[in-house]
Parts: C-alpha cells; structure tokens; sequence
C-alpha cells in the first residue's frame, strides 16, 4: 500500500499525536508500505517521503486555541498536496483543519479513499468557557471537525472508547476503529533498578507540565499522606506550567524533582519507583499511565469524567473520587501500606496492558488500511 499521511504538526516527539505518527510511519515502512507525509516541517524537505507544505499564518479561532499551545498549522499548497496524493492508496488524515480539509476534499475528486485518526479533544479548547456554556461550544467544534473532514472518512481511528463516545455523542454514528496508540516494547519490568540509597517513597508522573494535567492535586494529597515526610514526588515532563508547579509544591518537605528525561532515562527513573499517579482532568488516552504500568508501577487515577484513564482501573483502589486530593492521600497511604498487595497488583497490571503492545496497535492500524483499501 500506498498511503499519505496529513500532519498538521509532525515536529519532535513530545506530544501523544507526534509519536503515535512517527510509530505508524516506521510500522508501514518495516512492513513493506510505503507512506508519503504531508507536514510544514521545513527540516524534513530533504527526505524523499516528505512533501513539505508552508505554515500557516492567519489562523481560525480554534486553531489559535491549539497554537497558544505551542502547536503550528500547514497552509495548503495544491501542487504538493497533488505529488504527494496521486498513485496512492489511501490518505489518512491527522488532524480536522485546514491542510486535512483541503487534502479530504482533493482526495474524494480523485477517488482515493479517506481515512483519519481523531485525537483532538474539545475539552482542552473550552476550559476557560463558562460550565453551562461548554455542551453548546463543544458541539459547534465536534460539528465542525465533522463537516470539514470526518463527515467524508470510510473509517475513523479513535485511541480510546472514551473519545468515541464523546465525539459520538454529539456527532452520531461514525465508521470507527477503536485501537490504543500502543505501548513501546522498551517499557518492560526488566529495567534494572540503580534506587537511591534513602528511605523514601518515590511517586511518578509523567505529564506534560500544564494546567489540566492537574499536577496540583498530586502535591495536595503528599501534604495530606501520613507517610508526607518521606515521600519524593517526580513529576517527568516539559511545559509551561513549570513555575506554577514549584509554587504549589514550596510547602512539600520534599521538593519534587520536575525534569524531562530521554527514553532510556525514563525508563531508569520508573524501575527506582514505588507508585504512579495520573492525576490529568483531559485525556485522550492516557499512554503514560500504561507505560508506567507495564513498567511494574501500580497507577492511582484521576475518576475524570472527561479523561479516558479512568478505564485502567483494575477496581477502585486504583481510582480516587475526581480531584479529591484527600482521597488521594487515602490511596497513597493504603498501597505504601500494603506491598505485598501492591506487588500482586502490580502482576495483573501486567498481564492487563499486553493488550495494549504497540505491535497490536500498530497491526491493527495497518488491517484498517487493508479492510478500507481493498473494499474499494
């Protein structure tokens, strides 16, 4: 197969959308497909398989909501996009605006299937909308996303049945595939274990630094915990809210470490750990708190209703009531109470995630692909 990839944004692997495209290419490409990418990366014009559109300037509302995250948008440019699309098999797109809305509509004139991933959560573009206002907005997004693109997709990939349901909600029925964005191999229990020579309790979590990933609750409940004096908070990550974070946690006998980390650094860091919080209020999937699984760490998750993490609880010891950071605490103390409860937790979460393997995730992209492709 033949397939071009639209991206928005490729750039570096920092953000769930970013790896998860970058995953899928190197899967195609190993297997014997061929993938063209559509992005306004400048630095990737070199390279065969990339068609490098310009960036976009004059942005709609929406898309400044996502650029005051640090994100970019392509700007369309037919005789790119004409390259990069014809002789394929099938186009996916990554994103709903305005570069996968002039692809969508090329392709469709040329016959060319249409495929797309949705993982732009409208919660993260409503935050500071009023809560009795925030159905109406999000069903205009939803519409939006619809009527641009997903109105015109034989299949729509969805990381979690959390997201397909939201979207679905508003939208309706849609041609969807429910498949996780995978767990790398690299995160395994093998990892040796270099632990810091103390008495502490080590609790990660691996976010970016921003406000809705909730970092503040995390640090309130170590206040609460009885064991507060002996835990080391992690917090694995990069963003804006930095300074934010170490306000919140100034009153913490141990400051927390707050750093990003390489791959393997990562790695290194969760074998030193006893727990793993997930404390985000928005989550389209939640991958880092399965990669610390996977890893051996028991999670403790945020119960959002606006989060997909909630469904890897294995019961309700590994849930605390939404952004109750007392209730946190209780869940703290209980798992650095009980270890050996926690080690036999720790087995199932590992026997729970294989589901999830990045192998199966990827395979399962690429069958989409064939079911849609060769329907034709």
């Amino acid at each position: 197969m033949i397939i071009a990839m639209v991206c928005d944004f490729l750039g570096e692997e920092n953000n769930g959308t970013t790896i998860f495209c970058y995953n899928l290419i190197e899967w195609l490409t190993r297997h014997g497909h061929s993938v063209n990418i559509i992005c306004p990366d400048k630095d990737k014009s070199d390279i065969n398989s990339c068609f490098v559109v310009p960036q976009k300037k004059h942005l709609t509302s929406i898309e400044k909501r996502f650029a005051n995250q640090g994100l970019v948008f392509a700007k369309p440019k037919r005789s790119v996009i004409r390259k990069a699309v014809l002789g394929t098999d099938g186009v996916l797109i990554i994103t709903p605006f305005s570069l996968g809305k002039y692809v969508t509509k090329y392709a469709l004139e040329h016959r060319i299937p249409v495929m797309a991933t949705f993982q732009c959560q409208a919660d993260s573009l409503i935050r500071p909308i009023r809560i009795g206002s925030k159905d109406k907005y999000k069903k205009k997004i939803y519409k939006q996303f619809y009527e641009q693109v997903y109105k015109y997709c034989q299949a729509i990939h969805f990381p979690s049945a959390f997201l397909c349901r939201d979207f679905e909600k508003y939208i309706g029925y849609t041609p969807h595939y429910i498949i996780s964005s995978g767990i790398s191999s690299d995160f395994s229990k093998k990892v040796s274990c270099h632990r810091p020579v103390d008495s502490n309790f080590r609790i990660i979590y691996i976010a970016r630094l921003s406000k809705h990933k909730n970092h503040k609750v995390l640090i309130n409940a170590v206040n609460m915990s009885k064991y507060k004096n002996r835990i080391q908070l992690i917090f694995a990550g990069d963003g804006d809210y930095k300074s934010s974070i170490e306000r919140d946690a100034c009153e913490l006998i141990n400051q927390p470490i707050i750093r990003t980390y390489s791959r393997p650094e990562l790695l290194e860091v969760i074998a030193t750990c006893d727990l793993y919080v997930h404390a985000a209020n928005e989550e389209t999937e939640g991958i880092a708190c399965l990669e610390a699984a996977t890893c051996g760490l028991v999670p403790i998750i945020n119960n959002s209703p606006n989060s997909a993490a909630p469904a890897y609880a294995i019961d309700e010891k590994n849930l605390f009531n939404y952004n109750d950071a007392a209730d946190l605490a209780e869940k703290i103390d209980y798992w650095l109470d009980h270890p050996k409860e926690r080690n036999e937790r720790s087995l199932e979460y590992l026997d729970f995630t294989k589901k999830y393997s990045l192998a199966e995730s990827m395979s399962a992209m690429e069958k989409m692909f064939k079911l849609v492709i060769y329907k034709q």
